[in-house]
């Protein structure tokens, strides 16, 4: 609203006059509207780009230091202030994560915004490596079971067919193989010699690479779920107000796949 004031201020500034009107807009005030303006625009296309859908912390810290960049180059002391105000915040709320995400992907040299959001150290970085694998390869949680305990639990159930026996030892195997191979006694003292070797190789190596690719599946912000919930509300209104979780779910699910359909013959008939 206020740069389509700002774009018409010289029409209002008439139409004030046109109607007698007690009401004068002074140049000081034009020009802080005008700050206020180039102040906001940045935060505007930022806030655009971490709500896309293939937005990643990669993203979002590269839209970050962009806003910041260009609000600072903003001389007036409403920038300053908002310069200040939103490092302030994006500091508090901004995790480690982005931190090692952008280590494992651009080498420090290369990183163009240190002096926002700084470095991790190398014992940060080990540790932080370290617990994400640990946490999500859980190494030592699975094992194999035996085919002799598989072929007992099918022999316990007399009233089983030998069709419905073969699909239980068929589901038993699937799962076996699906299970997280159990790596041989690896302990966290391996592992983290392992870590740190690759860190000091300069390229990603396995567990690297494992990481990284599970970082960048982080989404920045909360606005995809914000999205599910409105296409919900939409649908599930007072006049279908008895629609359970699954048809709900279903739903949404054809919805979205429509769109993205008719999206992509769009842009395929206009190519």
């Amino acid at each position: 609203m206020l740069q389509r004031f700002f774009l018409l201020r010289t029409c209002i500034r008439k139409a004030l006059i046109d109607l007698n009107v007690d009401i004068s807009i002074s140049d000081a005030e034009i020009q802080c509207i005008e700050d206020i303006i180039d102040c906001l625009e940045p935060v505007k296309l930022t806030l655009e780009e971490i709500c896309r859908r293939e937005a990643t912390l990669l993203t979002a810290d590269a839209a970050l230091s962009f806003m910041l960049d260009t609000v600072k180059s903003n001389n007036s002391t409403l920038a300053i202030t908002l310069h200040a105000s939103l490092l302030r915040r994006i500091l508090e709320r901004r995790t480690i994560l982005s931190s090692l995400l952008l280590y494992l992907h651009t080498p420090p040299k290369d990183q163009l915004h240190q002096d926002y959001f700084g470095t991790m150290s190398k014992v940060s970085i080990l540790n932080t490596v370290k617990e994400l694998y640990t946490r999500y390869t859980d190494c030592d949680q699975h094992t194999q079971p035996d085919e002799i305990t598989l072929s007992n639990e099918a022999n316990e159930q007399p009233n089983r067919t030998k069709c419905e026996t073969l699909k239980y030892l068929l589901s038993q195997r699937i799962e076996l193989y699906n299970a997280t191979p159990k790596t041989s006694n690896i302990g966290n003292k391996s592992i983290t010699s392992i870590i740190r070797q690759e860190l000091s190789g300069g390229g990603r190596g396995q567990h690297l690479e494992f990481v990284y690719k599970m970082l960048v599946t982080i989404p920045p912000a909360s606005i995809e779920p914000e999205r599910s919930f409105s296409s919900a509300g939409q649908i599930c209104t007072k006049i279908r107000s008895r629609l359970n979780d699954s048809t709900l779910d279903t739903l949404c699910f054809l919805r979205s796949f429509f769109r993205q359909r008719n999206s992509t013959s769009q842009k395929e008939s206009s190519g």
